[in-house]
């Protein structure tokens, strides 16, 4: 992989999501899809998710204990792995 840093500092955007640890980041054409895991509890994780609207709008828990995912190449669908 190669970044180009010509000229990066006008692509590269602020996502409105609190600190933690987050895992798996993937974009569907409306949403950011990531899996919180919570380092005190390994086994406590969620599969979360942010609309890309830049309307405001908070993450929010989509479901919990996802040990993970996919996205559809069409990002249409999911396919989620639990326990």
């Amino acid at each position: 992989m190669e970044i180009e840093l010509d000229g990066i500092g006008q692509r590269i955007f602020a996502v409105p999501v609190p600190a933690g640890n987050h895992e798996d980041l993937t974009v569907s054409p409306k949403r950011l899809f990531w899996v919180d895991a919570n380092a005190g509890d390994p086994e406590k994780t969620a599969l979360v998710y942010l609309d890309i609207a830049n309307k405001g709008d908070k993450p929010e828990t989509l479901l919990d204990g996802v040990r993970s995912y996919e996205l559809s190449g069409d990002g249409k669908k999911l396919l989620i792995r639990k326990g």
